[in-house]
């Protein structure tokens, strides 16, 4: 019986017990910059594989783990090579953005050219858990914008530990039952 009685401590103790579990990055953020340039590294001149941005800072309402970020921050781009399909894109503060996979579209009509990027991968922030992002970086005579949008997992409530809890309750009832 004393047995019994533990096992059902231990799962009450499961049942109430919060999973500690950090939060992933979330939310959305916008960044301008008032200029950008290509630069051509092969001798065709046809068009740029490389993407600088310059003056780049935050603009417009960041939500979720950005919700602090206040307007006009300033963000470090890194130089994005147009030829490749990843790379680490931004950082500023606490956060950083590497892209995973990404398309380039280019408008070489313009001068000096549009240009447009989009694809997926990994945003970072300080005390969080990495979260998956979208991003959209569009360029042309006006300057560059970048739009990022990251999901946020949803983490284990303590469901979990309940029917762990649960399951060894059973299993000591079950044990105690056969022993008689």
């Amino acid at each position: 019986m004393k047995f019994i009685k533990t096992i059902a401590i231990l799962a009450v103790a499961f049942a109430t017990t919060q999973v500690a579990s950090a939060i992933s990055v979330h939310g959305s953020i916008g960044f301008s910059a008032s200029s950008w340039s290509g630069t051509d590294n092969d001798a065709d001149s046809s068009d740029y594989e490389l993407f600088d941005v310059s003056g780049a800072f935050t603009i417009g309402a960041a939500t979720g783990t950005y919700s602090g970020v206040p307007n006009f921050t300033a963000v470090n781009f890194n130089q994005i090579d147009l030829d490749a399909t990843s790379g680490a894109i931004w950082d500023f503060g606490i956060y950083t953005f590497t892209a995973t996979s990404y398309t380039v579209t280019r408008n070489e009509n313009s001068n000096p050219g549009g240009v447009s990027i989009s694809g997926v991968g990994i945003a970072t922030a300080t005390g969080y858990d990495d979260g998956f992002g979208t991003f959209q970086i569009t360029a042309n005579n006006d300057g560059a914008s970048f739009t990022l949008s990251s999901s946020a997992q949803v983490p284990d409530s303590g469901a979990s530990a309940l029917l762990l809890g649960l399951g060894l309750a059973g299993l000591g009832a079950a044990m105690c039952r056969f022993k008689r």
